[in-house]
């Protein structure tokens, strides 16, 4: 592990449409900073498609982080799954088909609710030569532009949050439940990490089946702590949460089926971080005071995360109309309109309108945090 100071990581977390905000951020903190330096660049669910389009960029990080914006500003829905009337309500039968047949296969198996492959394509026409190798990757390692760039995902069949490295040596750790493996980054690697559940099929890596990285994953920063990170910056979708304000006397309806998927995709792919980022204020405070068995100081991580200072799952319900209508009308199904808790939408809620919004607040953040956040990068 190459333990040189000043080794600036960053690491874009997922959430879904709310990875815009990471977008927004970046977009102005490249134009303030144009010649900010990561060379270790993961990333993870929908943050691993921001990860791949920068690790993939020719230019500095301030025209790098400009294409980056341009890509969300050019997202639908459309382009993300297909929603038209046929291809919802085709899943929606065959969901219940399957149901009713009670395993038995009179039907061909449903993988997910929506079909990604525009999504694919989208991808492959703005990151690839090929529609799967990420050559741009590949080229800034060689050339040391890069030094390593990483996305995570979970294999299904072990439940191991298995993390893909692309590094000019082969690098490879094992830990209990997560691992991580030399690769040739690919557009596949992309899509299994920003694979929902249910929502997007998983994808076939090194013949096991893998979707979502955030579903096991329990250390976010231990794929750039391995790469030798002694920096590393942290985008977070989600802001602080606050305390609960729950009245034990008031009446409270039935949760719906909405607020209770958006409440499991919190804790899945959001809550993580803040452990992981105790965890490791406590190694630094163990760092500082002893040293290794063979006599060297342990190696410090100085971490510095950044959330919206606004809840991006709260502005949702003024953009619900841009939705398709048959994935609109499928969503109120779930209760998306009995509760004011917007993060399933804000999950899905890949509309220009939301996105737009999305990315302004990523912007008037990384103003009000350009001073801090440029301290902490040069130490």
């Amino acid at each position: 592990m190459n333990t040189s100071p000043g080794r600036n990581a960053l690491i874009l977390t997922g959430g879904g449409a709310r990875a815009a905000y990471q977008a927004g951020f970046l977009q102005v903190l490249g134009e303030l900073e144009p010649d900010l330096h990561f060379p270790i660049l993961t990333g993870v669910s929908a943050g691993a498609i921001n990860i791949a389009s920068l690790a993939s960029g020719t230019g500095n990080f301030g025209r790098d982080a400009a294409q980056l914006a341009d890509l969300w500003r050019r997202l639908t829905v459309g382009q993300v799954f297909r929603a038209d009337f046929g291809a919802i309500a085709g899943s929606m039968l065959r969901w219940g088909a399957q149901l009713v047949a009670g395993g038995n296969r009179f039907f061909p198996p449903n993988r997910s609710l929506v079909d990604p492959s525009p999504l694919r394509q989208f991808l492959a026409a703005a990151l690839t030569r090929d529609g799967h190798r990420l050559h741009g990757v590949a080229e800034n390692i060689r050339s040391g532009r890069l030094e390593a760039a990483a996305f995570t995902t979970s294999n299904y069949a072990t439940g191991v949050s298995t993390t893909w490295v692309e590094h000019r040596d082969i690098v490879s750790w094992l830990r209990p439940g997560r691992c991580g493996l030399p690769a040739d980054l690919c557009l596949d690697h992309v899509m299994a990490s920003s694979a929902l559940p249910l929502f997007f099929p998983a994808v076939i890596l090194e013949n096991s089946w893998h979707g979502d990285g955030g579903i096991r994953l329990t250390a976010p920063f231990s794929p750039a702590i391995h790469l030798g990170a002694t920096r590393i910056l942290a985008l977070a979708t989600r802001p602080e949460r606050p305390l609960p304000e729950a009245d034990p006397l008031a009446p409270r309806a039935y949760p719906t089926t909405a607020q209770v998927m958006g409440l499991l995709l919190e804790a899945v792919f959001l809550d993580v971080i803040d452990q992981d980022a105790h965890h490791l204020r406590r190694l630094n405070e163990l760092a500082s005071e002893r040293t290794g068995s063979d006599g060297r100081h342990l190696r410090r991580v100085e971490l510095k995360v950044v959330r919206p200072s606004q809840n991006l799952a709260r502005i949702t319900q003024a953009h619900e109309a841009e939705l398709p209508r048959a994935f609109r009308y499928a969503l109120r199904g779930l209760g998306t309109r009995q509760t004011a808790q917007g993060d399933l939408l804000a999950t899905v809620m890949f509309t220009p309108g939301y996105i737009r919004e999305a990315m302004a607040l990523g912007a008037h953040d990384a103003r009000e945090r350009h001073a801090e956040i440029a301290a902490f990068l040069c130490g």
